[in-house]
């Protein structure tokens, strides 16, 4: 802050003076001015639209002013009570202050993080299923979704098509649509939370983007969490989770 002349006070009367950005020469409201003689302060004011300040008359003796704004750097000008009365004028600084790095996470990045921390936790406690982390994907080399399902008790994989299912090895279902022959119990798959369409592909995903994998056998099986799916899942659930680049 610079002060563009002295200040000096007649005593018994009152400082005034006017402050202005240092590089605008624009007036600034709101300036908190304090006025001090050594631990006491003597007045508080603040200035107005035009920039413009004036204390209660004040006794003889040196006085400290203190300037303080938002955006701007302190300052302080030192005075004496002098016989004869100036304004002054006083330039503060703007202070351009860094703003700390924000990062925006969209709704759904924070859903996917907290259901990863979800799929951590069951996998932990083998919560009634089989679990494969990213550590267990590292380990297995699995070029394909579907060499993990291999490795799962009651599960089989079915051709159909040309398109590897997963099914239930426990059992098979009535398929209605072929006039009540038994069909196999094939398991639904979840990617990310979403149920996907019957005939989904456990291939459809490249094994390097998953974070987790989750299967549960039956229905019985599946969390508490997860209820709303059980209906649909009566053969079982695989859950898929990607991780987040």
């Amino acid at each position: 802050m610079l002060a563009r002349g002295q200040i000096a006070v007649a005593p018994g009367s009152r400082v005034q003076g006017t402050v202005i950005d240092d590089q605008s020469g624009a007036p600034l409201a709101n300036v908190s001015v304090e006025v001090s003689r050594g631990l006491d302060t003597l007045a508080r004011v603040v200035t107005d639209e035009v920039g413009h300040f004036r204390t209660l008359p004040l006794a003889d003796g040196a006085l400290k002013l203190t300037f303080r704004r938002l955006g701007y750097q302190s300052g302080t000008l030192s005075l004496d009570v002098l016989a004869r009365r100036k304004p002054v004028e006083v330039a503060m600084a703007p202070v351009a202050k860094r703003l700390e790095d924000i990062t925006v996470v969209s709704g759904r990045r924070l859903q996917l993080q907290s259901a990863l921390r979800n799929f951590d936790t069951r996998a932990q406690h083998k919560a009634g299923g089989t679990y494969f982390g990213r550590a267990d994907l590292d380990k297995l080399h699995a070029a394909r979704l579907s060499d993990l399902m291999r490795r799962v008790p009651g599960v089989r994989l079915v051709d159909s098509s040309g398109v590897l299912l997963v099914a239930s090895s426990r059992g098979y279902k009535v398929d209605m649509k072929r006039g009540e022959s038994m069909a196999p119990c094939v398991m639904r798959i979840g990617v990310d939370g979403q149920i996907k369409e019957p005939g989904y592909s456990i291939n459809s995903i490249d094994p390097l983007q998953v974070y987790g994998v989750e299967v549960y056998s039956g229905p019985s099986s599946i969390p508490a969490e997860f209820d709303g799916l059980r209906t649909d899942a009566f053969c079982g659930l695989v859950l898929i989770w990607t991780r987040i680049e």
